[in-house]
């Protein structure tokens, strides 16, 4: 676990880090949504000065952390989030950031590192419902001598109130039984009021689209970390790691 100094570092790196939001209704014809999570529409949009081709239409709006934490408690309509994110923009740091405020805002938060060498999840939703998750929630010691029993009612209840929220870390890293898991979970129904959270380069979203978004794309919003301007590189690398372009 990061000391309080690496937790105050990374909440300032987060909080001066632009978030923009995908607003489909402002997509124009014939693009879609799938279309805007391309790698190469990610790379034109930023690189425009480089000579790309310029895109049309501007779907991506700023969205302020605040309204996004909102949005993803009981009391918000979010409940499918992929936050996407060029490598070495904070993806990783950003889910900190959420389960933190989250957290504060009331909700109990999972978070999961989707890391192949460490990550641990169970290939099946039954699995993750009745061990990993009872397993997860008695780590507080507050929790550490509650049953599984006991465990899963106090669960339900979570999730049926939305106040539960998962967070995937780094789909692109996930194994394929993960993504077998995950597809059960936006699958099945008793989910659907509990705010699911994943993070992912653009290519990770476009290539598990057909398994992961697209029997319910409707219910998705789609998060982008903007790139770093030199303060955020500088927090985030520090004075002996830092090179000014």
């Amino acid at each position: 676990m990061a000391d309080r100094k690496d937790q105050k570092k990374r909440k300032l790196f987060c909080t001066s880090q632009g978030l923009s939001l995908l607003h489909p209704q402002l997509i124009p014809h014939p693009r879609t949504v799938k279309d805007c999570l391309s790698g190469d529409e990610f790379w034109r949009e930023r690189h425009a000065d480089w000579g790309g081709e310029e895109v049309e239409g501007k779907p991506w709006m700023t969205m302020q952390r605040d309204t996004l934490i909102r949005a993803l408690t009981l009391k918000g309509d979010m409940k499918r989030l992929a936050v996407v994110c060029a490598g070495g923009y904070g993806k990783s740091a950003n889910l900190e950031y959420l389960e933190g405020m989250l957290a504060k805002a009331g909700q109990v938060v999972f978070r999961f590192e989707l890391d192949e060498k460490t990550c641990d999840l169970p290939e099946r939703e039954v699995t993750f419902w009745n061990e990993t998750l009872p397993d997860q929630f008695r780590i507080p010691e507050s929790n550490a001598d509650l049953d599984d029993t006991k465990c899963r009612h106090i669960l339900q209840k979570l999730r049926d109130m939305g106040r539960m929220t998962l967070l995937f870390d780094s789909i692109d890293q996930a194994t394929k039984p993960v993504l077998r898991l995950l597809k059960q979970l936006f699958e099945k129904a008793a989910w659907g009021g509990c705010p699911v959270v994943i993070s992912a380069r653009p290519h990770a979203v476009y290539d598990q689209w057909a398994s992961l978004i697209k029997p319910d794309v409707s219910a998705w919003h789609f998060l982008r970390v903007e790139p770093l301007a030199e303060e955020q590189r500088q927090l985030l690398l520090g004075p002996n790691l830092y090179v000014s372009a």
